[in-house]
């Protein structure tokens, strides 16, 4: 037993001095720090949900009618040798017209987002991309937006309510979304009709 003893405090002593090292590293947050985005690079979880409806409907209704009758007498002196006349005229315009336009939208989605600047009274300038493409169509969804530090939950995730200077696109590339599309020949039919 002697033996072991010894070879044990000699192990110790010929390893050196230990290092000491902190369980607490500069630069990371402890286990109950508040891991919210607030740094340019942070990732910050957008829930999309944006539903926009308006209605318009318009109607006018014009009429103008004009009517002038002239009736001549027998001409004096030199012109008594003509004949009467007699003019009619009557013009008449109406118009009517009418339209209605119905818009309905609805967009629900999630999107991640970086942090890309923060500005000098604390809010988060955000954006972010995604690309998703199926069979030749291609889904892409970009947002840009400011957010304050204290809308943003402790799972860095945010409503698209709460976001300031927002602009959402949803745009469709591939052979669903040229479907969808008017022809040219048509498109250049309304544009002179």
């Amino acid at each position: 037993m002697k033996r072991w003893m010894m070879a044990a405090v000699a192990g110790l002593c010929l390893a050196g001095p230990a290092a000491a090292d902190s369980l607490w590293k500069d630069g990371n947050p402890g286990f109950c720090a508040d891991r919210r985005a607030r740094q340019v690079g942070d990732l910050v979880t957008v829930l999309i949900s944006e539903s926009v409806a308006g209605s318009n409907e318009a109607t006018a209704q014009t009429s103008k009618q004009s009517e002038f009758n002239s009736n001549g007498a027998p001409g004096i002196g030199l012109f008594g040798l003509l004949k009467a006349f007699n003019t009619d005229a009557t013009s008449k315009n109406d118009f009517t017209g009418s339209g209605k336009s119905d818009v309905a939208t609805k967009l629900t989605a999630q999107i991640t987002t970086r942090v890309i600047r923060v500005e000098p009274n604390g809010n988060l300038v955000i954006q972010g991309s995604r690309i998703v493409g199926v069979n030749h169509d291609q889904q892409e969804l970009v947002l840009t937006a400011t957010v304050r530090p204290e809308d943003v939950h402790w799972d860095n995730t945010v409503q698209s309510t709460f976001l300031a200077d927002a602009n959402i696109s949803y745009k469709g590339h591939g052979q669903n979304s040229q479907a969808q599309r008017q022809g040219l020949l048509s498109r250049l039919l309304n544009w002179i009709f």
